[in-house]
């Protein structure tokens, strides 16, 4: 029998069953393109602080390299205007010297310190991809667009075209217009958005916060802060939020680094902000508890 020479109730009774299962394969069948997708190779995690600080989120690596460089003693924040000192560390990754030269150059928010870091940040994006955890711009278009329009696409349309034979035969369609519009608004929202990462990239990242737990833990203890290396702040930063420069009395670089109500400032708080020595992002060693800033690690 044709669905749509259903009655209205029994059509709904099937068709939004029939919504929600496509949703569903259309979201498990994104799943399988978020690729790669295996563990990460012990190689694959040898990253600075600042690569993973952007392999959190793109403008991570920046916030990472304020905070280094405050606690190095190379930039001072006064009365919420970030300045160099004079004399910076005699020894400095290239993107710890660019983010330096970026702000003795001018003055400006932290938003205008990533823009004129675009094409560092850009690099080092491109090296993470090239390891397999950030995702690739083919991938994500596939991601967005395949399950979207051909597994939901088609119940959509299946919807349509019942609304239009009620309308043609005079039957009351506005239960199903709402219904339509609003899996629509829901179902493009889940299924068209692309996520930064891989799965590999994520699981690279929870294993770099699990393998270096102990440094959360140091980070947020009283008067242990002054206690951390530049490279420990950055990494500590880089894997666990702006949120810990709270608990250790810099609140107000905090607000500079996130100011309130900025995009991206709501999931910065102590469980991942959103990464090289290399500004290319592609090089850089391990990092364990802590990698070597301002200096190769000393303070």
């Amino acid at each position: 029998m044709n669905p749509l020479d259903w009655s209205g109730e029994q059509f709904l009774s099937v068709y939004i069953p029939f919504l929600v299962l496509l949703l569903l394969a259309a979201k498990a069948w994104q799943s399988t393109l978020n690729q790669p997708s295996e563990e990460p190779r012990p190689g694959e995690l040898e990253l600075d602080a600042y690569q993973v600080a952007v392999l959190e989120r793109r403008e991570g690596g920046v916030r990472a390299v304020v905070a280094a460089l405050v606690h190095a003693g190379a930039l001072t924040l006064e009365d919420g205007v970030l300045k160099a000192v004079a004399g910076p560390p005699a020894r400095m990754l290239p993107f710890e010297r660019a983010v330096y030269e970026a702000v003795a150059g001018a003055r400006g928010d932290v938003s205008e310190l990533e823009k004129k870091l675009g094409r560092e940040l850009d690099g080092m994006e491109e090296g993470l991809r090239r390891r397999g955890l950030l995702m690739k711009p083919e991938v994500a278009e596939r991601y967005a667009r395949y399950p979207k329009w051909l597994f939901f696409g088609p119940a959509l349309g299946l919807g349509l075209a019942k609304m239009m034979v009620g309308i043609s035969r005079d039957r009351p369609v506005g239960f199903l217009v709402v219904l339509l519009f609003f899996a629509s608004v829901v179902g493009f929202w889940v299924l068209g958005r692309a996520p930064r990462r891989t799965t590999r990239g994520d699981k690279a990242l929870a294993k770099l916060r699990r393998d270096n737990e102990a440094l959360r833990t140091t980070a947020k203890a009283d008067g242990a802060w002054g206690t951390l290396n530049s490279g420990s702040v950055a990494m500590a930063v880089a894997l666990f939020g702006t949120g810990l420069l709270v608990s250790s009395g810099l609140g107000d670089l905090r607000s500079y680094l996130v100011p309130p109500g900025s995009a991206g400032g709501g999931g910065d708080v102590s469980s991942g902000d959103s990464g090289g020595g290399d500004s290319g992002g592609d090089g850089g060693g391990g990092c364990g508890g802590g990698c070597g800033g301002c200096g190769g690690g000393g303070d």
